[in-house]
């Protein structure tokens, strides 16, 4: 063969792969393998890179060498968690349907796999005034958000207050990332969704459109404290310690999100440790 014919079936050989990638090829940050239906890596190595921060745009930061002990300890291994503790705590609190679900199993995909991934989501809520209300203000604190059809866009939806809205169970599979729609139905299960209310602001570098700037403060203690009694449950009725996640580093790659903005993952962690003392 030819030098020049070569050279042209190398750069038809590398258009083939960058095109039609093979499923265990699928673009993205920590390395989606769909055929095993996991990230590369051990579960606390997965965690480690898919709670790499997000910043403005999308854009994301220095992937964390480590996570705090509440998590380095547990990602990935068997929930040890008494339910009967767990389901006082949940009444206690007007949370009775959560309580009353506690035995029920997570969702799974069509091959079987239980959820592995508890996905944490910032709903972006654009607003045409600045700057932002506080943080008790009405417009920050509606529940829920369908996509036209009417249907909800995840499985629980969290408040500035702490409020919470179930808009499926996690028992029911449910997609909201692009990566589960580039992935296809095999994947419909694995990931349980919450998206947590965040204001956003027009960003003077962007188009008219954009909502680049979230609250300095990022979420409240409300939210990181109901959200770890969340990743609690979601893991108790799991079984095993799931794999936490960020939306925006999930589909790195696959789509442009920049969300959950301006995470305090070390305030969520001590709200997780909090929260476990006792179960």
């Amino acid at each position: 063969m030819s030098r020049a014919l070569v050279c042209r079936a190398a750069i038809l050989l590398i258009a083939v792969t960058v095109s039609d990638p093979t499923p265990a090829q699928i673009i993205s940050r920590c390395r989606f393998d769909v055929t095993r239906l996991q990230f590369q890596g051990t579960p606390i190595e997965q965690a480690r890179c898919l709670l790499t921060p997000v910043l403005r745009k999308g854009i994301l930061g220095p992937t964390p060498l480590r996570l705090g002990d509440v998590l380095e300890t547990r990602v990935g291994r068997p929930a040890d968690i008494d339910k009967t503790k767990l389901g006082g705590l949940l009444r206690e609190e007007g949370l009775d349907s959560l309580a009353d679900m506690l035995d029920r199993p997570v969702s799974r995909t069509e091959s079987g796999v239980s959820a592995r991934y508890f996905v944490i989501h910032d709903t972006s809520q654009l607003l045409t005034s600045s700057p932002f209300p506080p943080d008790d203000d009405p417009r920050l604190n509606r529940l829920g958000a369908r996509y036209p059809d009417g249907s909800w866009k995840a499985h629980i939806f969290l408040n500035r207050k702490g409020e919470l809205l179930v808009g499926y169970d996690f028992e029911t599979p449910w997609r909201a990332t692009r990566l589960e729609g580039r992935v296809g139905t095999r994947s419909r299960g694995l990931f349980l969704h919450v998206e947590h209310n965040q204001p956003r602001l027009r960003g003077s570098d962007g188009p008219a459109s954009n909502d680049y700037d979230a609250p300095p403060h990022g979420l409240t203690a409300a939210q990181y404290d109901r959200s770890a009694l969340l990743y609690i449950v979601a893991s108790a009725r799991a079984g095993i310690w799931l794999v936490p996640a960020f939306h925006g580093v999930i589909d790195s790659g696959v789509g442009s999100h920049d969300d959950p903005q301006h995470f305090d993952r070390a305030a969520w962690e001590a709200a997780l440790e909090r929260r476990l003392q006792g179960i």
